[in-house]
């Protein structure tokens, strides 16, 4: 494990084929990751892993950001990344599950109208402050300034807040890990 380190800088070697989500996490010393420029799966741009195939982003760092022109957001990517705030490109269509677990307090998230797809439990473990939903994305919101998401469909509260949170009398069913590290 590579839980309690004072690694700064990482390269990806060129025989590498398989990055699984949340690969790097806990490493919140870590600023320069880099993959092999002879790798024919994976590249790095700006300190960030990306499939060369689909362009999706599996692995980000504090210290890179989010870049517009990326649609998806990989599994574990932000997986302890230790980030301040969440502000989606508005390239950005798909999130997928735990993308962003266990980020400890975000002050800002923003969705922008772009976002078809939130996966499972893609904010899981974070200590969201301000939640908000741009009000044209036709799959979620953040009705009468809940200061959550919301799937609009559904009406299902997909995440909460650890801020001021009102639940709109319009949700009628919770996500099970909607609370997930919300103080109450």
């Amino acid at each position: 494990s590579l839980t309690r380190t004072s690694l700064t800088s990482i390269t990806i070697p060129k025989n590498v084929t398989t990055i699984r989500g949340g690969a790097l996490a806990s490493i919140s010393t870590l600023t320069t990751i880099q993959v092999d420029e002879e790798n024919q799966t994976y590249y790095s741009q700006n300190n960030a892993i990306y499939e060369r195939a689909t362009g999706k982003l599996v692995r980000g760092s504090k210290a890179s950001g989010i870049p517009e022109g990326v649609e998806v957001i990989g599994s574990g990517a932000f997986d302890e990344a230790y980030l301040e705030s969440i502000i989606l490109p508005k390239s950005v269509k798909k999130i997928e599950s735990y993308a962003f677990r266990y980020n400890d307090i975000v002050k800002d998230l923003y969705i922008p109208a772009s976002v078809e797809e939130i996966g499972k439990d893609a904010f899981y473990g974070c200590r969201l402050l301000s939640i908000t939903v741009d009000p044209a994305n036709p799959k979620y919101d953040s009705r009468d300034n809940c200061n959550a998401i919301i799937e609009t469909k559904t009406n299902k509260l997909i995440q909460a807040s650890d801020g001021t949170l009102t639940i709109p009398s319009t949700v009628t069913s919770i996500n099970q890990q909607a609370f997930s590290l919300v103080t109450l």
